[in-house]
């Protein structure tokens, strides 16, 4: 078979999961605390062609290396007037609680809510994970469990913890705006224990930081994704007909 066919066919293939990437993204663009994803592709091996006195390569198409690689630019804040709703300008993460593990994970989405669990008020994200303060504990919202409204003398503001991830590249996606840490990502620390010199977030009540999605960007990459699957597609066409002829010749 020839090496067109292989070619095309790997061309088609990263295509596709790049279209599925950006229609992804495009889907999210009013998820709230969203980072838009990137697809990362590298080029397959090269063969040498014989020609005289000429250094020339044949390609043989892409492969996608991988689709969650986060671009972690600010979305823009949007005021919602909400107690329960916070954005953090600059750096950091939210700490939730997974219940599943007991392990901290992070997220970008401030979009709270008190829940009473066992008799007592927690400020909890849209899954029903606790939120965390700088000491890695859940934000008790009150004491007696009658509302979920501030108690007199709780700062649900400064009882929010603000957390550093030293190196965000690689995160683990675990969906839902959600990311999880690993050995690579290094260790993760409060805000409060910060140096003076380094940049510090601003917690922000009353605001969501948006999707950091650029639409027009996002359809100008469909565009150019669609044109090329289209075109690896007329490649296997058109090497399954020279291939038909060099059959027919050998007749």
């Amino acid at each position: 078979m020839r090496s067109s066919f292989y070619t095309a066919a790997a061309g088609a293939a990263g295509n596709m999961l790049r279209i599925s990437v950006i229609s992804n993204n495009m889907a999210n663009v009013n998820t709230t605390g969203y980072k838009s994803k990137n697809s990362v592709f590298s080029d397959l091996i090269y063969t040498a062609l014989a020609a005289q006195n000429e250094n020339i390569e044949k390609g043989h198409g892409i492969r996608m290396d991988k689709t969650d690689s986060l671009t972690y630019q600010p979305g823009a804040l949007n005021q919602t007037g909400r107690d329960y709703d916070f954005a953090i300008e600059g750096p950091g993460f939210f700490g939730l609680l997974d219940p599943d593990t007991d392990n901290t994970i992070y997220t970008r989405d401030g979009s709270f809510e008190p829940v009473n669990i066992d008799g007592e008020f927690y400020l909890c994200d849209s899954m029903g994970r606790q939120v965390l303060d700088a000491d890695g504990e859940p934000v008790l919202l009150s004491v007696n469990g009658e509302d979920g409204n501030e108690g007199e003398g709780i700062d649900v503001a400064g009882s929010i913890g603000i957390f550093k991830i030293p190196i965000q590249d690689g995160l683990d996606v675990l969906g839902y705006n959600v990311y999880a840490v690993s050995d690579k990502n290094g260790e993760v620390y409060s805000q409060v224990n910060l140096d003076n010199e380094e940049p510090r977030g601003k917690l922000l009540q009353g605001m969501l930081e948006m999707s950091n999605v650029e639409l027009a960007k996002e359809l100008s990459q469909l565009i150019e994704s669609q044109k090329a699957y289209q075109l690896s597609l007329k490649m296997l066409q058109t090497s399954d007909e020279i291939e038909q002829l060099e059959c027919e010749l050998r007749r």
